[in-house]
């Protein structure tokens, strides 16, 4: 067993970062860069959308899960408000192909109450920080 472990543990270590051209944006590193942002915004106990548990570690915050795919632009509002969502983590790996939030990724007219505050990275590795505010004046 200790063998196994110590073999296990040897061949992880030789192994190359699979991440290690596409910078910190995607990997730990990448995240922890988020959720420090979001922690230097002040906010007490932060209620972040995300499937990274991570983000909400680093910012002292609460993780509120990326619903699935195929929601109405008023459907992830009212999961937002529900929720009470403070930001929005929009990224491949959080967003993925759920067509119903890929407007969050793409460059395009957002909804009122959505406001990008933070971009990390570039292209199709960025992650993008919204800050959900909530406005119901925008519901489309």
């Amino acid at each position: 067993l200790i063998s196994s472990y110590y073999t296990i543990n040897n061949y992880f270590e030789i192994l190359p970062n699979a991440a290690a051209n596409s910078g910190p944006v995607n990997d730990s590193t990448g995240y922890k860069q988020v959720g420090d942002y979001i922690k230097s915004l002040d906010d007490q106990s932060p209620r972040i959308m995300t499937r990274r548990e991570s983000i909400s570690f680093y910012a002292n915050g609460i993780t509120i899960y990326t619903p699935g795919q195929h929601f109405t632009k008023k459907e992830i509002y009212d999961y937002l408000k529900l929720w009470d969502v403070d930001y929005i983590i929009a990224n491949r790996d959080n967003i993925g192909d759920t067509e119903g939030m890929m407007f969050l990724m793409r460059d395009e007219k957002l909804p009122e109450w959505v406001v990008p505050i933070k971009v990390f990275g570039q292209g199709s590795e960025r992650i993008i920080i919204y800050r959900f505010l909530g406005d119901e004046l925008s519901l489309v």
